[in-house]
């Protein structure tokens, strides 16, 4: 929401840019997009999933937002688990080094359709979460994707209290917690995660000219790729013909279940 964006726009000196269908803002080097996804995991999902088509470039997501739970008011959290409780989808990022940040504990985040003041231990409530790990889920790795939540209300802060005001008034207080996780994922410990989506793209595109792919058929094909990239470290091989590009996840499913998969004990 507004309220949410402008600690972020005013810290970072962004500059509002001509985006279709998306609220979007930029640095002038361009190293930081600032989408504003309104309320609710249909939206959140929906504004991920434009800004990642429209600017393929993406290398990290960074959720951030108010979130409920039984932590100091004002307290910023870092996503240790995303879950949808509608669904029970859950998601795991793989979190940075902590070394990269000091001040930022983590939570479990559980996104709902309503807001709920039920405070559970070790868990805060929003309800952008999911809807931007599902999105994103489809184009970035774990290592990729994450949330900061500030605690806007607790047992002593009741829900009902939170307004435009205080809740500026908590992100701008939050932004010395949140800065160090966004220059974090900009570092290039994250080149090779970006690497491996330019190759992921580049096999897509390859796959195209054997058979047309969907908006649905290539998510379910780049969801194989990253799965066969991860476990055999290299990248598969395309058939030289194919009919549709169902055939052509088949392919690459056959060649994923002849891969040997063991895990070793460290």
């Amino acid at each position: 929401m507004p309220a949410e964006t402008r600690a972020l726009l005013d810290t970072y000196k962004l500059a509002q840019c001509t985006t279709r269908h998306l609220r979007a803002w930029q640095t002038k080097t361009d190293d930081l997009l600032v989408i504003e996804t309104g309320m609710g995991k249909l939206n959140a999902a929906a504004h991920t999933a434009a800004a990642l088509q429209a600017y393929p470039n993406i290398m990290a997501v960074l959720n951030i937002g108010i979130a409920g739970g039984p932590y100091p008011y004002g307290q910023a959290l870092l996503a240790q688990r995303v879950t949808d409780r509608a669904s029970h989808a859950q998601w795991y990022p793989h979190l940075p080094n902590a070394q990269s940040f000091t001040s930022l504990p983590s939570s479990v985040v559980e996104s709902l359709d309503q807001p709920d003041t039920h405070y559970t231990q070790g868990i805060v409530f929003d309800m952008e979460a999911a809807g931007v790990f599902s999105a994103a889920s489809h184009y970035l790795s774990t290592s990729q994707v994450h949330c900061v939540k500030v605690v806007s209300d607790n047992p002593d802060h009741p829900i009902e209290n939170i307004n435009k005001a205080s809740v500026s008034q908590l992100m701008r207080s939050a932004m010395s917690s949140i800065s160090p996780l966004i220059e974090t994922l900009q570092q290039s410990q994250f080149t090779q995660a970006y690497n491996q989506q330019a190759t992921i793209s580049s096999l897509v595109d390859s796959a195209n000219t054997l058979a047309h792919h969907t908006v649905n058929d290539t998510h379910l094909l780049r969801d194989l790729l990253h799965r066969y990239i991860n476990i055999a470290d290299t990248t598969p091989t395309w058939p030289e013909h194919i009919g549709s590009a169902s055939q052509l996840r088949k392919h690459l499913q056959q060649q994923l279940d002849e891969l040997p998969f063991i895990y070793k004990a460290l």
